[in-house]
């Protein structure tokens, strides 16, 4: 699906969400940093919106909830300056999703 939309037309707007699933599972993604990477074989670039590992660990569990609400609003940002015909979301962001 990716491959289709990059190669259409239009010009695609994706941007993906680092989400720990819990203490016991991290992403893995360690940025700190919202980052823009480039995938071989894909012309547009993906945003990767950071984890929670960007947060001070004291911080506890809120430290998700923290995170949440700030990929919300970076989405939320995203849909106001591209305005989208279509947004995917899957089950891992299904609250922001629904947002």
């Amino acid at each position: 699906m990716i491959e289709a939309l990059d190669s259409g037309p239009d010009n695609p707007r994706f941007v993906m969400t680092a989400r720990d699933r819990g203490v016991q599972d991290p992403c893995g993604w360690k940025e700190k940093k919202d980052l823009e990477i480039n995938l071989k074989g894909i012309r547009t670039p993906f945003l990767v919106l950071h984890a929670e590992e960007a947060y001070p660990k004291w911080l506890g569990r809120f430290r998700r909830y923290l995170n949440l609400l700030r990929q919300c609003w970076c989405l939320l940002i995203e849909a106001y300056r591209f305005r989208p015909e279509v947004v995917y979301v899957d089950r891992a962001n299904v609250l922001v999703g629904a947002f």
